[in-house]
């Protein structure tokens, strides 16, 4: 469960709500959208989120200010690993795929240049 889908959870819990019933009130004929939305599966449409900020009876800022935190996590977290891939470091030293980090056989090092 991601940050959002615990949010979502928490505050469908306190309106006292089944998960059944907001998918009712959104229209939906079964609970499992709720439910995907809140195991973090995928989030709701964002036309949805106005929607439950009132069923929920909480203001449509803490919606928001969430979802952007959740959303900008997933963006970094999935850019990183696009420019570093996954890193593991054992005994102070990074070990990776990256091959800039070992120099190819034909390049000479500075060292060796000024010899």
């Amino acid at each position: 469960m991601n940050e959002f889908g615990h949010f979502l959870r928490q505050a469908r819990i306190k309106a006292g709500l089944s998960q059944g019933k907001v998918a009712k009130h959104l229209g939906y004929t079964t609970p499992q959208f709720v439910s995907n939305w809140e195991r973090g599966l995928c989030s709701p449409p964002i036309s949805t989120l106005k929607r439950l900020s009132k069923i929920y009876g909480i203001e449509i800022h803490n919606f928001y200010d969430i979802y952007l935190q959740v959303k900008i996590s997933e963006i970094e977290a999935e850019i990183k690993e696009k420019l570093f891939g996954k890193k593991k470091v054992k005994k102070g030293k990074i070990s990776s795929q990256d091959s800039s980090l070992t120099p190819r056989p034909d390049q000479k090092s500075q060292e060796e240049n000024r010899r």
